[in-house]
Order: structure tokens, then C-alpha cells, then sequence
């Protein structure tokens, strides 16, 4: 039996969390996805909760960097900030041209994680686990994907030379990858070939768990009535980062294109996200005819989105590949069906017909018939994001998706 540590027990006493995200502030599914843990580890009122965030690009002004002969005077730096209203450290990396330096343990990191009493890793994959690897406490791995897999889209778009180089980084981040789910306490996986994976690499880890976030069903809620936004009002909405490759934005862009032009009055379009618009989807945009239909958020606020998932009719997700999809549960949790690619994750959230639909990979014109049917058609639309908003209560409330994370974190701090 695993003594439980009580609701009052004073601030001092109770266990710290460490939460590493790599990129922290970058935006995208990761850091929602930490937002998640970090808010119910917050509610929960048993924890105190230190946030810590990982370099992960080769410009990042805190990394010693090959390129950039000024950086190579001391070690890596770290700078504090607020993400989210909390506050966070963020650490650079030696030599971050290298992308598996990005992932290995720095001093100062290891020290401040020892001052904490279980690790918890948010990460898109496994590898980034590994810069807890030194700090001597039970480290629970949170994680969607592998890296073979997200960068699939991005290597395949390169050119010769970056190919290249890319591909020899991911051969090296892939053993990386699997070297971490071989060395942490627990992991938490997002989707079903994920589980058997992990279980496969984890070295007879027993605690390797499939389950995915949860979203916060009283901060995304449904308009009362949204039958008149769908009737008079109809807009596509994307959320994501712009320039991830396997997001594919491309797609979407053309499928839109294709209903701009043979509909009399086609819904409007808002992309909401960061970065810039690849060049190809900014091209098809720019040759619609109808340029005042397309608006474009960039880094939307957190009040800003919840606004923008209620007053849509459908969410898009065109993605090449998802180890789940936070954006789908947001949007699902707002009362909105979603029309996403069979792309991995969605495709075990989304019950095809009922709550949204799912089609092909790179077929434009089945995405833009069903975009189409859900902004002409307003009751269907309606009852499928009923149906939508309930299989979110029933299958992705926060309160049920933190129970799996609390349980795992009771078990390593009481072991």
C-alpha cells in the first residue's frame, strides 16, 4: 500500500516536482501538453512544481554554438523567465549544431534536479530524458513520438546536403531515444504503437503506461448556441506551428483553395499559430480571389484561442504525422467537430462520422468535402460537436487523465 501524502501537508514537506520541457516557450503540442501536467500538479495542492526548459535549436543565445565564436567563453548559460504566469529556468547546450548535445545532462541542470524529488520529462521524444540521466532521482518520461517519425516530413523536404546532415542526425538521436526509454523509472505514452514500442525498448521497465493528456473542460467550453455562428458566420480554423513540416499546412491551403473556388460563398479561414507560413501555403493563398476571408493569428493568447475554437465551425488538421493531437481534444472540448488526415493520433480520438471525420494523407479534395459538409450543413455540425464535447468529458477530462501521473508519482516517491 502506497501512503498517501496528505492534502495539508505544509509547503515545506511536500515533494518537489521537477517539470523539463524542452523548448518551453516555443509554443506547439509539447508545451500544452506540460501546461496540462503543470496545472493539475498545481490543483492537486501535494506538490510543490519547479519548471526547467531545454535549448533546442542552434541559434539559442544560451548554447555554445560552433558558429558563433562569441559564445565560447564559459559554459552553457541559462536565463529565467515566466511561461504561463510560472516561473522557469531555461538551459543551453555545448556545441548545439549537434542536435544530441541538445539532450545530454549540463552541471548547472543536474544540480538544480537534485534539488528536486522526481523528475518529470515533457517531450515530443524519448532523447530528451537524457539530461536527467545524472541527477540520482526517479525520472517519469511523458513523450508521443520517436524521432524517426517526426522528422520524417522534414528530411523528405530537404535538400541533398541538409539531407544529409539530417538524416545522420536523427540516426544518432534515434539511439538516444532509445537509450532514455531503457533508463527512466516510467513512461507515459499518448497512443497504442507508442505503448508497444516502449514496452519493447524499456528493458523489462514494468510501468510504462498509455495515457494521454487530458484538457481543462471548464476553460474550453462550447457556445450555448452555435448553430448561428455555423449558419452565418462559418470559419476553418487551423491551429499549430506554421512551419512544422508535419503539420503540412500546404494541404490545407489547397483544399481551401479548391472550396474558394466552387463555392458561391465558401467559410472563411483563420490560421492561428507561430513562426512563418511555409512559402508553398502562403503561394495558394495568395492566389485566392478573396483575400478578406483569410486571417492569420499569430502566437494567440490563451483567452484569444479558447475564442477562436468556440466561434469556429470545424477545426483542421492536415498533418502528415501525430503522436496525438492536443489541438483535436481542445477543439473537440469546445464543442467542434474536426476533420484531421490519418495521421496516427487522431485516428484514436475522432470517431469517424461521429465526432468529426478522417481522411487520406495528401488528399486535398476528400479534406475539402468534408470542410465543406460541416460548414453548410449546421445541424449536423452542431450535433457532432455535442458528441464531440461529451466524448471529451467521458475520455479526456483533466481530473481523469492526472490520475495515471499522480499514481506513478506516489509509487516513485514512496518506493
Amino acid at each position: 500500500m502506497i501512503p498517501a501524502i496528505p492534502d495539508d501537508a505544509p509547503l515545506g514537506t511536500r515533494p518537489t516536482i521537477g517539470m523539463v520541457v524542452p523548448a518551453l516557450a516555443g509554443g506547439g503540442g509539447v508545451p500544452a501538453v506540460a501546461d496540462f501536467l503543470c496545472t493539475q500538479i498545481e490543483r492537486a495542492g501535494r506538490y510543490t512544481l519547479r519548471i526547467f526548459s531545454l535549448a533546442t535549436s542552434s541559434r539559442d543565445d544560451c548554447s555554445l554554438r560552433l558558429r558563433a565564436p562569441h559564445s565560447w567563453l564559459g559554459a552553457p548559460r541559462s536565463r529565467t523567465g515566466l511561461w504561463n504566469g510560472r516561473p522557469y529556468t531555461h538551459f543551453g547546450a555545448t556545441a548545439a549544431e549537434f542536435e544530441f548535445q541538445r539532450y545530454g545532462t549540463r552541471s548547472p541542470l543536474t544540480r538544480a534536479l537534485r534539488e528536486c524529488d522526481l523528475i518529470q520529462v515533457v517531450a515530443g521524444s524519448p532523447a530528451a530524458a537524457l539530461c536527467a540521466s545524472k541527477c540520482d532521482r526517479p525520472v517519469v518520461l511523458q513523450v508521443a513520438t520517436l524521432i524517426a517519425t517526426e522528422r520524417a516530413s522534414a528530411v523528405s523536404q530537404s535538400t541533398a546536403t541538409m539531407r544529409w546532415w539530417r538524416e545522420a542526425m536523427m540516426r544518432v538521436t534515434s539511439e538516444l531515444d532509445d537509450r532514455a526509454l531503457a533508463t527512466v523509472d516510467a513512461i507515459m505514452v499518448e497512443n497504442e504503437w507508442m505503448l508497444k514500442y516502449a514496452r519493447e525498448r524499456s528493458a523489462g521497465l514494468g510501468r510504462v503506461v498509455k495515457s494521454p493528456p487530458g484538457v481543462d473542460c471548464e476553460a474550453y467550453t462550447p457556445l450555448a448556441d452555435r448553430k448561428p455562428q455555423v449558419q452565418q458566420h462559418p470559419y476553418i480554423l487551423f491551429v499549430g506551428r506554421f512551419a512544422d513540416p508535419r503539420k503540412n499546412l500546404t494541404l490545407l491551403c489547397a483544399a481551401y483553395s479548391d472550396l474558394v473556388s466552387r463555392m458561391p460563398d465558401p467559410p472563411r479561414l483563420i490560421l492561428a499559430g507561430h513562426e512563418d507560413l511555409p512559402v508553398p501555403a502562403a503561394a495558394l493563398l495568395a492566389r485566392c480571389p478573396d483575400q478578406a476571408r483569410i486571417r492569420i493569428v499569430r502566437s494567440p493568447s490563451a483567452r484569444e484561442l479558447r475564442s477562436l475554437y468556440q466561434h469556429a465551425a470545424c477545426l483542421a488538421l492536415p498533418s502528415h504525422e501525430e503522436g496525438f493531437g492536443m489541438v483535436v481534444i481542445e477543439a473537440m472540448a469546445s464543442g467542434i467537430p474536426v476533420v484531421a488526415t490519418r495521421c496516427g493520433g487522431p485516428e484514436e480520438i475522432i470517431d469517424e462520422g461521429e465526432t468529426g471525420y478522417l481522411v487520406p494523407l495528401d488528399d486535398a479534395k476528400q479534406l475539402a468535402s468534408r470542410l465543406e459538409l460541416l460548414c453548410t450543413e449546421a445541424s449536423q455540425n452542431v450535433a457532432m460537436g455535442l458528441r464531440a464535447r461529451a466524448q471529451v468529458e467521458l475520455r479526456y477530462s483533466a481530473t481523469a487523465a492526472f490520475q495515471p501521473f499522480a499514481q506513478i508519482y506516489d509509487y516513485l516517491l514512496n518506493r
